[in-house]
C-alpha cells in the first residue's frame, strides 16, 4: 500500500493525524454543487439569498471553504489594485442558547471579518434611535451594529457574505416569526448589493417555505449524499473510501469492495461523516500501538445506531423538500389544467367553474330558464 507510515511512533502518529485532518478530497457531488454555486453568484439575477443545504456531515462547510478559495484567486488582481476591496466575508450563525437569535453577535463577527477597528464601540447612533431604522424584535444595539455593518460593506464593496449554520437564524425567530428574520437579512442584502450565501441543514428548507417573497428571492443548491442505489454514486463513494484509507497512514486496511455496504451504512453516504469515522478508527489503532486498521476498529468507532437512525430520518425528510419539481407538477400546481399538449380547453361535463371537478351526484350550478306561466305567477324553477 502507498503511504506506509509507522503508527507506533508518537511524533509520526501526530504528523499522520494532523495530515489526515487537513486532507480535503474533491469528489463528484462536491464538484456539481460547486458549479451551481458559482453560476448563481455570477449570474443569479433576482436572487438575494443562495442557500446551500444538505444533511449533517455531507461536507457543506468544506465546500463553502473551497468556493471561497476559488473566489479569492479570481479576485486577486482587483484586491491588489484596490486595497479597500473585500470580495467576501465568512461568519457562523452561533446558536445563543435562548429562543431568540442574537443578531448582535452575527453583526459583530461580520464587522471583525471586514476589519473594522471600532467594532466594540457600541454606542447607539441617532440614526439607529429612529424607529423606522429598527427591525421587528431588534434591539437598539443590534440596529446600531447593522447600520454600521451596512456602511462598512459599501465602503469595502463587499460582494458575498457566507453564513454557516444559517438555520440558527430562522430557528431563532422571536417577534413576528421567521418572516421578520428574513426581512433583516433582506434589508442588508438590498441596501448593500451583497449576496448572502446561507449554509445549513435541511432545517433551513423547512423555514424557507413560510413566505412567498422569501421563496422568490432565494435559490437552493442541494448538496446531497451519495445514493446507494445509483451505480455512479456507488463508484464515486467507493473511490472516496479508498482515498481516505490509503491516506490514513496504515500499512494494511480493510478491502473497500468487500466491505462497501459496511462503510456506506456507517456513513450514510456522507463524506464528512466518513472522514470523521476514519479519524476515530485511526486513533483506536494508535492507542493499541498498531500499524494496521481492521474492520473492528471501524465497528468500535462507528456512530451509534440511534444517531444513524436520526440522521437517516432527517435525510429522507430533507430530500423530499429538496427534490426538484417536474414541469408537469408545476403546470398542475399553477394552472390546474390538463397536461401540456392537450387540445381540450373546455371544462369537462360535471366539472365546476374553471375546470375544477364538482361533487359526485351534484350537477354544476347553472341558471335555469323559466318559461312564462299563465296568470303571471311562477310555479318555481323547472329542470
Amino acid at each position: 500500500m502507498s503511504h506506509r507510515l509507522n503508527l507506533t511512533g508518537a511524533a509520526t502518529a501526530a504528523d499522520s493525524a494532523s495530515s489526515f485532518a487537513s486532507l480535503v478530497i474533491k469528489h463528484d457531488q462536491q464538484h456539481e454543487a460547486l458549479e451551481q454555486l458559482k453560476f448563481l453568484l455570477n449570474h443569479g439575477v433576482g436572487y438575494e439569498l443562495i442557500c446551500l443545504v444538505g444533511p449533517t456531515g455531507v461536507g457543506k462547510s468544506t465546500l463553502a471553504a473551497r468556493l471561497m478559495k476559488d473566489l479569492l484567486q479570481a479576485e486577486q488582481s482587483r484586491m491588489m489594485s484596490d486595497r479597500e476591496f473585500v470580495p467576501f466575508i465568512s461568519t457562523t450563525a452561533v446558536a445563543s442558547g435562548f429562543r431568540a437569535f442574537d443578531w448582535k453577535v452575527l453583526y459583530h463577527d461580520a464587522l471583525l471579518a471586514l476589519g473594522d477597528p471600532f467594532v466594540d464601540d457600541r454606542r447607539p447612533t441617532p440614526e439607529a434611535r429612529e424607529q423606522q431604522h429598527k427591525r421587528v424584535g431588534e434591539s437598539l444595539t443590534a440596529a446600531t451594529l447593522r447600520l454600521r455593518l451596512s456602511r462598512e460593506m459599501k465602503r469595502r464593496r463587499l460582494k458575498y457574505w457566507f453564513i454557516d449554520e444559517a438555520q440558527h437564524i430562522l430557528m431563532g425567530a422571536r417577534a413576528g416569526g421567521i418572516g421578520d428574520q428574513y426581512d433583516v437579512l433582506k434589508s442588508v442584502a438590498q441596501s448593500c448589493g451583497v449576496k448572502l450565501v446561507l449554509v445549513g441543514t435541511y432545517q433551513l428548507l423547512v423555514h424557507l417555505q413560510v413566505s412567498a417573497q422569501l421563496a422568490r428571492r432565494t435559490e437552493v443548491v442541494h448538496f446531497g449524499r451519495y445514493r446507494h442505489g445509483e451505480v455512479d454514486d456507488r463508484n464515486a463513494f467507493a473511490s472516496c473510501v479508498q482515498t481516505f484509507l490509503s491516506r490514513s497512514g496504515a500499512e494494511v486496511f480493510p478491502n473497500v469492495e468487500a466491505e462497501f455496504d459496511f462503510f456506506y451504512a456507517g456513513s450514510v453516504g456522507c463524506i464528512g461523516i466518513l472522514k470523521d469515522w476514519c479519524a476515530r478508527a485511526m486513533s483506536r489503532a494508535r492507542m493499541e500501538v498498531r500499524s494496521h486498521l481492521t474492520i473492528e476498529d471501524f465497528r468500535r468507532t462507528r456512530l451509534s445506531g440511534r444517531a444513524i437512525t436520526r440522521i437517516v430520518k432527517d435525510i429522507h425528510d430533507g430530500e423530499d423538500l429538496a427534490s426538484p419539481d417536474t414541469d408537469r407538477r408545476i403546470e398542475v400546481m399553477v394552472l390546474g389544467a390538463p397536461a401540456s399538449g392537450s387540445s381540450s380547453t373546455t371544462p369537462k361535463e360535471g366539472s365546476g367553474k374553471g375546470g375544477r371537478p364538482g361533487k359526485v351526484g351534484v350537477r354544476s350550478p347553472t341558471r335555469d330558464s323559466v318559461p312564462p306561466v299563465a296568470g303571471g305567477l311562477s310555479g318555481g324553477a323547472h329542470a
